[in-house]
């Protein structure tokens, strides 16, 4: 964390910009490429649109601040800045959630055979196509599983649940007349469906990209800026010793109270207003909210939003894919007293085998065959 620069508000819009990118500069890697290049492209889409000037300089004003008070310590912003950058929220997990969602290309005999035999399927019962067509519907399937049963915490979306995933169960098999419903409305309840499902996805990250975070979080990578930089000194005039820098303007104290003016260098609002209070007797006093983050709480930030983060990776069979979840891995201690009654149990809940003796539906107690649900001594 570093503090608030004691710089005048910007009023240009080169300066804001400037301003932006400055601020930019002391976010980790990663996320610096994502809104060095998001703050480039908006002010040059709109370099010519002289209509709406005004506009779009009140949003980068908020911004500014935004990325200020994060910088400054705020941790729900910066966290929130960390789920942009890692595709969790807005434009950069739309562009990932697409190439989820999209099937790609074959790339072997089988594909090719595959996607031929669908293509002759769509011929022999022809209907009005729809984005769903163009979907890979068991890669989703198989990715939307993979987070349902990865249970992760404070995401920034609603939870996945089981019962989503099996789509075709959760369509009607009659209307109110006992008669099958009509296929348009299948069809229309099933895009609606996946549409809900799609939107609690937590799309995966690049691989590349997730062992980078990964090597972060774990300390093996450094990163200049997780190492509490300091900020860049701001230029002074070698003339401004004769002149007064910082006049006292005594009319906004004398014709307003002195909580409306001072009320931008209160502790409460000084992370966004970037303000400096030099009227109490103790120096400038800590914002609200405002917490260092060191090293150690660094990593412990990223590793919360990377445990929301997975990468996925075709199987070498062709079948199947490899989905790896960040954060570590919760295994429950079992006693050894009760390890007995999940020798043959699988992570998902299956039985592997039953053991010599034990008919299925039954479970053994004491050496005695006793029906499930029977209470013990009875």
């Amino acid at each position: 964390m570093s503090r608030p620069l004691r710089i005048a508000e910007p009023t240009r819009t080169l300066h804001i910009y400037r301003h932006l990118l400055r601020e930019s500069s002391y976010l980790p890697v990663f996320a610096r490429s994502f809104f060095d290049s998001r703050i480039k492209d908006r002010f040059r889409r709109n370099e010519k649109d002289w209509k709406n000037v005004d506009i779009e300089k009140k949003k980068a004003r908020h911004g500014l601040r935004y990325l200020r008070a994060a910088n400054n310590g705020d941790r729900p912003r910066m966290r929130r800045l960390l789920l942009m950058a890692l595709g969790r929220i807005g434009r950069r997990r739309r562009e990932l959630l697409d190439n989820l969602i999209h099937s790609d290309a074959p790339k072997d005999g089988d594909a090719l055979e595959a996607y031929r035999q669908k293509a002759e399927d769509r011929i022999a019962n022809p209907r009005k196509r729809d984005f769903l067509d163009g979907w890979d519907l068991e890669k989703i399937r198989a990715f939307a599983k993979s987070q349902a049963r990865a249970n992760l915490r404070n995401p920034p979306r609603t939870s996945i649940a089981m019962k989503q995933l099996d789509i075709e169960e959760t369509l009607p098999k009659e209307n109110i007349w006992g008669m099958p419903p009509a296929k348009k409305l299948l069809r229309s309840k099933e895009r609606k469906a996946w549409m809900e499902l799609v939107d609690r996805i937590q799309p995966p990250l690049p691989t590349n990209e997730w062992e980078a975070i990964r090597d972060l979080v774990h300390g093996k990578l450094k990163d200049p800026a997780i190492d509490n930089p300091l900020r860049r000194p701001v230029a002074k005039n070698l003339y401004s010793r004769w002149k007064p820098t910082n006049p006292w303007n005594w009319h906004l104290y004398a014709t307003q109270p002195v909580a409306a003016v001072d009320r931008q260098a209160s502790r409460l609002f000084k992370l966004l207003s970037g303000r400096v209070d030099d009227n109490t007797p103790t120096g400038d006093p800590n914002a609200i909210g405002s917490r260092e983050l060191v090293p150690r709480s660094w990593r412990r930030l990223l590793g919360q939003v990377w445990s929301l983060t997975a990468k996925m990776e075709k199987k070498a069979s062709g079948e199947g894919w490899d989905i790896t979840w960040g954060g570590k891995e919760f295994k429950p201690p079992v006693i050894s007293a009760n390890s007995e009654f999940f020798e043959n149990i699988q992570t998902e809940g299956d039985m592997v085998g039953y053991p010599p003796g034990v008919e299925p539906g039954k479970w053994v107690e004491h050496g005695k065959l006793q029906k499930r649900g029977r209470r013990r001594g009875k």
